[in-house]
This record gives C-alpha cells, structure tokens and sequence, in this order.
C-alpha cells in the first residue's frame, strides 16, 4: 500500500477509470441554470433592481462552482478510482486543501468489499424533517497488516473518507457521481465482494452532546461537511464560522485520539 501522487501513476491499456458521469454533471448544471434565468428574468421585467443585483451574483457564484463540477467531469485527469491488474488507486484529498493523492490497494490486501448504501436525514430550521438523503460507498475490508499502515500512511489529515474498526475503509462514491456496482462488476474477479449493506441514520437527541458529536463525525468522514455544520448550530446555537470550527476540531481531536 502507498500514498501516490499524479506524476507517479502511469495508466496502461488494461486499467479501467471511473470518473464522475458527464450527463449527470451537466444536468447538474443545466437545471439550477434554468431555475435562475427564470428568476433574473422576472426581477429584470419586474424593474426590480436591487434583488437583480443580487441574484445575479448568488447566481454567477453557484453556477461558477457547479461549472467546476462539470469541467473536472470532463477532464483527463478527472477520475476518481482506477482498477489496474493488481491494485484499485482511489483518489482522496489528504491535506484538505483539495489535493490529488492517491492510495494505491493491492488486491491481496483487501480481504473483501461491498457496495454500502447509507441514508441519513436532513433537518431544517425548528427540527422539520426532509426527505433522506442516500450516498453509497466502497466499504473495503482489509487485512490486519494492511488497514495498520494504511493509519500509518494517512495519519490525522484525510478528509473526506472513513478509517474505522475493524480494519474498514470506506470511500464515498456517490458525491462524485460514480457507478459503485460498476466498480464492484470490475473488481468481483479479483477480489471477494459481500452483499450490498444498507443502513439508515437518523437525526441524534440534539439535547446529548456525545450522540450530536458521532453523528457530526460521521457526516463529515463521509464528505457531508455542510450537514455537519448544519447539526452543530442547529445543537449548539453556534454560528456559520463557530460551527466550521467546531467540527474541524472535532475530527482532529476524534483523529489525534486515536491509538497509534
């Protein structure tokens, strides 16, 4: 097992890449165009100037980030996970500041993997419930040896991905718009693959701390920052920054506290 970087990583005719899905990406970026054109258009009829002013820039800067989107889509170097003869290389952003490491998992170090379909809930403000939101994930199994320096190699800086008991590492797929079960279909020849595991979440008792505090721990290991944010203030009372804050320092004392 190694952390690589892009220069490292040579491709050849038999590796397969999976990437974000192209026609997902820019219906991404397609509809919300939509919805905000019909806005500008009905503050600009409407002579309505100072709302047009602000839409249009809540408008430039969403359509700005959902562009980004679309474009790492498109891009040659916009894969996410790579199935080579003897390893899968997922990319993970180890510093947090959106870097391109990737971990390279030889196939005789993962003991097994399953596709792992989560659904948890998005409340609003005053407790009210939203529909589910549902993910999916590679959980991988490794062996003893390979989950230890797999620690070792990320230590406390990985964002975005869960390192957990016993010897589980799970990689969110569904954020980036990747066919699991084609991954699993192209891994099973190698590789013992398990039944799809599903598990819903719900909302903690706002009121414990200790079940707010897993409960953010386990949106942000899964790449759901903003819902962890969203539980902290609705929890806590805090503010956008103070919650930011909060569940920073949360994973990075849960990360430091770990044996080893």
């Amino acid at each position: 097992m190694r952390i690589l970087n892009p220069q490292e990583v040579h491709f050849q005719p038999t590796d397969t890449q999976f990437r974000p899905s192209k026609v997902k990406a820019v219906i991404v970026f397609i509809v919300p165009a939509g919805i905000f054109s019909i806005f500008l258009i009905t503050t600009f009829q409407g002579r309505q100037w100072v709302p047009f002013v602000f839409v249009s820039i809540f408008c430039v800067i969403i359509l700005l980030t959902m562009g980004s989107w679309v474009a790492k889509a498109f891009k040659k170097d916009g894969w996410k996970v790579t199935i080579q003869n003897s390893a899968i290389l997922l990319k993970v952003d180890i510093t947090g500041k959106d870097s391109q490491d990737i971990i390279e998992i030889q196939f005789r170090e993962i003991a097994s993997l399953r596709k792992l379909r989560e659904r948890y809930i998005r409340y609003k403000g005053g407790g009210k419930k939203t529909k589910p939101v549902r993910f999916d994930s590679l959980d991988i199994e490794l062996t003893p040896d390979a989950y230890t320096q797999l620690e070792m190699l990320i230590g406390a800086e990985i964002k975005g991905v869960g390192a957990t008991s016993p010897n589980r590492f799970v990689y969110p797929t569904c954020m980036h718009m990747i066919g699991t079960d084609k991954i699993l279909r192209q891994i099973e020849s190698y590789c013992q693959v398990q039944q799809v595991q599903v598990i819903n979440y719900d909302m903690p008792d706002l009121k414990d701390k200790k079940q707010v505090d897993r409960y953010i721990l386990f949106l942000a290991c899964r790449g759901h920052k903003t819902d962890a944010q969203q539980c902290a203030r609705e929890a806590f009372g805090f503010g956008l920054s103070e919650s930011k804050e909060y569940v920073s320092g949360l994973m990075k004392k849960t990360l430091a506290e770990k044996p080893g």
